[in-house]
């Protein structure tokens, strides 16, 4: 059972403010800088707006979080519940998690997409699968790995699991907070194609730390889906 946050409801909207100031400052530089790398369309182009994006997204939201938990007073591992529990069996659950839940996901983006070809709508693919289609230096592509395996399901853990999670549960109820945080983690990944299936493995993601008390079993299950999601769209190149 997950144990009760402290969290504050004016800490956690000055965080998110500070995430959209973040994003926004991004998008002006990307509006300065996308005419001397040939445009947005460009393969450095694509390149430098998912690390712009990236960075004034995640980058910044680890950063934030940082303050978040010191005006709290609390550190890292005992706001996520680090080590609460057994970590290596809770590490070993996010392992076998992420590799159960990846064909599940893969298949019912499938399913979305094939649902939307009959009703007449282009199915499109998210921003960084076409930028990883784009990018064929393997620098290029070491560096975007990391970020997707690594970086990403770190921020977004904490940002829906660890703080948006137990803020709604403790102001209202379980299943409201549950559905609540997973459709906002469909939405911020704008794509109709992968929004139910987003949705639907938030909802998983999020049961799992309610199980474990620990936010390593989410990520790490995070992490390995993005793994074989990258994995997958590699082979294809």
């Amino acid at each position: 059972m997950l144990s009760p946050k402290p969290w504050r409801a004016e800490a956690t909207l000055r965080f998110f403010l500070g995430v959209f100031v973040c994003m926004s400052l991004g998008i002006l530089l990307l509006e300065g800088v996308n005419p001397m790398v040939g445009g947005p369309e460009s393969e450095g182009g694509r390149l430098l707006q998912f690390l712009v994006n990236f960075g004034s997204i995640h980058g910044a939201s680890l950063v934030l979080i940082h303050f978040f938990l010191k005006e709290h007073g609390m550190s890292w591992t005992h706001a996520f519940g680090f080590k609460s529990g057994k970590p290596f069996r809770c590490l070993f659950l996010g392992l076998c998690a992420g590799l159960i839940s990846f064909p599940m996901v893969i298949g019912l983006g499938q399913f979305s997409a094939l649902c939307m070809t009959l009703i007449g709508v282009e199915p499109q693919s998210q921003q960084t699968v076409e930028v990883l289609k784009s990018t064929l230096s393997v620098t290029h592509q070491i560096v975007f790995g990391i970020m997707i395996i690594f970086v990403a399901p770190l921020a977004e853990e904490i940002i829906f699991r660890g703080i948006l999670y137990p803020l709604m549960k403790k102001n209202g109820h379980r299943y409201t907070a549950l559905w609540g945080s997973s459709l906002l983690f469909g939405l911020i990944h704008s794509n109709v194609m992968t929004f139910v299936p987003l949705t639907l493995f938030s909802v998983f993601l999020t049961l799992l730390y309610e199980k474990t008390d620990n936010l390593t079993t989410p990520m790490v299950t995070h992490g390995v889906f993005n793994a074989l999601n990258f994995s997958f769209l590699i082979w294809q190149q």
